[in-house]
């Protein structure tokens, strides 16, 4: 058996191959939120192809709309996917910061990542970062011997780092920094 937690091959651009363990679990839903929200999201035809090859066999007809949904939203708000056919310079990523296992068992885990998502748009606009907490739930499928995604909703898109140094009355720990684990804690 293989002791790697970090994804033995790559389908569709996403790195799969999981064991079926804590770890893997972290690894998978790390990994589902890099691919979630990276460069991926600039052309349509590959997203949904990574979509689908991460969304669990009973999920992949609602993951799939859903994924279609968050690109018409992003490309409305954003003409990311436009303006990347037109030519133009865009840079799409997300950078997990920590986690914490929200439950687990050999066949089910729920995973929260806090991350943040950096856009970038060469001539359009200056680099924004959105801050977010995503739940990702997964199962783990037998004839695949790998876990897939279930869902993954959001559990907060607010708390973010401040642009200026807080006031010590607004200097409270957030849950994501105190609580969660950091990624080279667990997987370093």
């Amino acid at each position: 058996a293989s002791t790697t937690v970090e994804g033995t091959h790559t389908v569709a651009g996403v790195l799969l191959g999981y064991t079926d363990d804590e770890r893997g679990a972290v690894a998978a839903a790390t990994t589902f939120a890099r691919v979630l929200g990276g460069s991926l999201l600039l052309s349509p035809s590959a997203f949904t192809a990574a979509v689908q090859a991460i969304a669990a066999p009973d999920q992949e007809d609602a993951l799939t709309q859903a994924a279609d949904q968050q690109l018409s939203a992003l490309d409305e708000s954003e003409q990311l996917t436009t303006l990347t056919a037109e030519g133009v310079a865009v840079s799409v990523t997300t950078a997990p910061l920590s986690y914490q296992v929200q439950s687990f068992s050999a066949q089910q885990a729920s995973v929260a990542v806090w991350a943040v998502g950096v856009i970038a748009v060469e001539g359009h606009a200056v680099a924004t970062a959105a801050w977010s907490t995503v739940a990702y739930d997964l199962s783990w499928v037998p004839t695949v011997s790998d876990w897939r995604l279930d869902s993954a909703p959001m559990v907060d898109g607010g708390w973010a780092p401040a642009e200026a140094q807080p006031t010590p009355a607004t200097s409270d720990i957030p849950g994501q920094l105190s609580q969660y684990r950091r990624y080279s804690d667990a997987l370093g």
